[in-house]
């Protein structure tokens, strides 16, 4: 590994995502690392971690797009709702108003929030591993609450390599983003024109 390649980013709970959902797995993963030291950005990549689920849903199941692929157009359109169970979806939508707030604090953010919110998302990764992925129960850990984390305890070679792995994630994740966003709008299309 050369000195500007970082290794992803464990998670402790988050794991069994990585072999067909890398991406997943690394939001998640900073998710968990936040979710104690920067609630709000725990928030935030919890809501980005809902927005590839929402279009990893409409790819498995071919879903009918919607003509906006904002995510809340995305969750409420009518073969999501009849595809994915209520109980999902209300995770789903709990996540994304908690994501919203954070990026537009109205109160303080808490870290309990975000731990709770976590859990949440561990559920829908379960679900979505089980049912959409048809991966194996046994690949699925129980779930444990992260450890509270002093991140200024880290040398300091260590902390440049997560600011590192922390922009091109970032940097990745615009460009999965704008695929999506590409993709959907052909789809779009394609259906308009048929």
């Amino acid at each position: 590994m050369s000195a500007l390649e970082v290794s992803p980013l464990k998670s402790q709970n988050f794991e069994f995502l990585r072999s067909k959902r890398e991406s997943f797995a690394d939001l998640a993963g900073f998710a968990e690392g936040y979710v104690h030291s920067d609630p709000a950005s725990s928030l935030m990549k919890q809501r980005g971690f809902v927005e590839q689920f929402v279009v990893a849903i409409y790819e498995a199941y071919q879903l009918q797009l919607p003509y906006s692929d904002g995510l809340y157009e995305l969750m409420t359109e009518d073969s999501f709702r009849r595809t994915v169970p209520p109980a999902v979806q209300d995770l789903l939508h709990l996540i994304r108003k908690s994501g919203n707030h954070a990026v537009h604090p109205k109160r303080e953010i808490r870290s309990s929030e975000s731990r709770e919110r976590l859990g949440m998302l561990f559920r829908l990764a379960s679900w979505f591993h089980l049912q959409v992925d048809r991966g194996a129960r046994e690949d699925v850990p129980d779930y444990q609450e992260p450890p509270e984390r002093v991140r200024s305890d880290m040398p300091e070679h260590m902390l440049e390599r997560v600011r590192v792995a922390e922009s091109r994630y970032e940097e990745t994740l615009t460009k999965l983003q704008e695929e999506q966003s590409r993709r959907l709008a052909a789809e779009r299309a394609a259906t308009e024109r048929a």
